[in-house]
């Protein structure tokens, strides 16, 4: 195989018809890139005292289940409030030494890069990516033999773990539970090292070990929509279209009062059943449980741009006009009137060749060589990108 990320496994067409929800795969780290984390942001995260749960969970390890936040978390004050659920460190690195796995959920949403990466592989395929981190202590296990109703991509990115993977489940069960009967032969054992990588499908069980040193592994995963939860989608979907969504009538259930009313409802479910476009309609619906964050990257695109323009003389970064910003002449006077959506500010004329170049982006040196006064250069890109205007080009940071 060539050289591996998620991204381009399920892009395969060899992956996607021989494993991809039917059977495990592993990959070694020489044929792998980089993680889109590093176990240095994970212990950073952990050095953190804005770590809260959920974010944080704590698996005390097999049969004990997760420890009460109550047990690792106090209210304490934080600027003109309170945080009430403040990780408690000491209690924290005391259940590790006992053999407790910390788990991060959600990373994604502290790391920006890897928030790219998640999004990038939900638009690729409909279904929402998230991220989460196993810490382990070394010789321990975080959770018992079990499956998870969720595709799964492993990479390790420090110290080693020992997995077992069995055949997935078959029927595949939409409930996760603790395995009791036997689950056959292991497909996959193998003692994880930083960088390899490792696909889990969905239902498949699996039991993990780490052994003579402490194992970080990152997780990336999402959630196939089951049959029955896009068919209650488009039910309620439907419903909104009807009276249905009015309240059943209060008061003692006399179905003898209101059976023909129901009736006559669920007559009008199967007729539109009957003639809904099912093309159409599952777009929709695949669409809704990937369960998009629009924008989630906003304020951080922000800061990156603002930081581009700080940092313009060490880094060399390039500008370019937003998507969707419109330049035309003013009313008044010898003004140009930018535009961006609902939003219009005016600069002066003599900017034109500026802006000009940054159809097509350029480096703030080279801008800066088109203004009268050239020492303005941070204040004007400064203020374009705030207001949303200009960004950084892609690729140049």
């Amino acid at each position: 195989m060539t050289i591996a990320t998620v991204q381009s496994l399920i892009a395969d067409d060899a992956f996607v018809s021989e494993h991809w929800g039917r059977a495990p795969l592993l990959i070694p780290a020489a044929e792998v890139l980089d993680p889109p984390a590093s176990a240095e942001q994970v212990l950073d995260l952990l050095r953190s005292r804005a770590l809260r749960p959920p974010y944080l969970r704590v698996v005390g390890g097999p049969g004990k289940g997760l420890l009460p936040k109550e047990q690792y978390t106090k209210s304490r004050p934080v600027g003109h409030g309170w945080a009430d659920d403040s990780v408690l460190p000491k209690v924290v690195a005391d259940a590790f030494r006992r053999g407790a796995t910390l788990v991060l959920d959600e990373v994604q949403d502290y790391l920006p890069g890897l928030a790219r990466f998640c999004d990038a592989l939900s638009a690729r395929l409909g279904l929402r990516f998230h991220a989460s981190v196993f810490v382990t202590p070394p010789g321990s296990q975080g959770l018992d033999l079990h499956f998870d109703r969720e595709e799964v991509f492993v990479q390790q990115l420090a110290g080693s773990k020992a997995w077992r993977v069995y055949p997935q489940l078959q029927p595949l069960r939409p409930q996760a539970r603790t395995l009791s009967e036997d689950v056959g032969e292991p497909l996959i054992q193998h003692l994880l090292q930083p960088g390899d990588l490792l696909y889990v499908p969905i239902c498949a069980p699996h039991v993990a070990v780490a052994v003579e040193s402490m194992s970080i592994h990152l997780s990336i995963a999402a959630r196939p929509p089951a049959w029955g939860e896009l068919l209650t989608d488009l039910c309620r979907d439907l419903t909104g279209q009807y009276a249905w969504s009015t309240e059943f009538p209060v008061g003692p259930p006399r179905t003898d009062a209101y059976e023909a009313e129901f009736a006559t409802y669920a007559g009008e479910l199967a007729d539109a059943l009957s003639s809904f476009n099912p093309t159409a309609v599952l777009g929709g619906l695949l669409a809704g449980t990937a369960r998009p964050e629009p924008a989630s990257s906003a304020l951080s695109d922000l800061l990156d741009g603002l930081d581009s323009v700080t940092r313009w003389q060490q880094a060399a970064p390039s500008f370019r006009l937003a998507e969707g910003v419109t330049a035309g002449a003013a009313d008044q006077g010898e003004r140009i009137a930018l535009a961006l959506g609902d939003r219009l500010i005016t600069v002066p004329g003599s900017l034109a060749p500026l802006l000009e170049r940054l159809r097509t982006g350029a480096r703030a040196d080279e801008l800066r060589a088109l203004l009268a006064d050239p020492d303005g250069i941070e204040r004007l890109l400064g203020g374009l990108v705030l207001q949303g205007y200009v960004t950084t080009g892609p690729g140049d940071r």
